[in-house]
């Protein structure tokens, strides 16, 4: 069992192992903010935070509804919120969220 000592390390390991059970290149952890009403992405490459409102893309649809989601290509589905993408430098291709 591996031991994170703070919340930071957390997201790291459970990203780690998330993209080694699904063979996928990245992953995003969305924390959620109640008192600001916005998810945040804690660690994403080169930037510390990025918050979106609780409203906003697949994530916030999928937080709003409790719904699960596969999209295969996320640039043709209107929800999918390009901004994150922008920040990053990332290409996102598919969601499983």
């Amino acid at each position: 069992c591996n031991k994170a000592t703070d919340l930071d390390s957390a997201i790291t390991v459970i990203i780690q192992n998330t993209c080694s059970i699904l063979s996928c290149d990245r992953a995003t952890l969305f924390l959620v903010d109640d008192f600001h009403s916005e998810l945040v992405i804690r660690q994403a490459v080169g930037i510390k935070d990025i918050r979106i409102p609780l409203t906003a893309g697949i994530a916030g649809h999928v937080y709003q509804t409790g719904s699960k989601l596969n999209i295969p290509h996320a640039y043709n589905d209107s929800r999918f919120n390009r901004e994150t993408d922008k920040k990053t430098g990332y290409y996102t291709h598919s969601i499983l969220c």
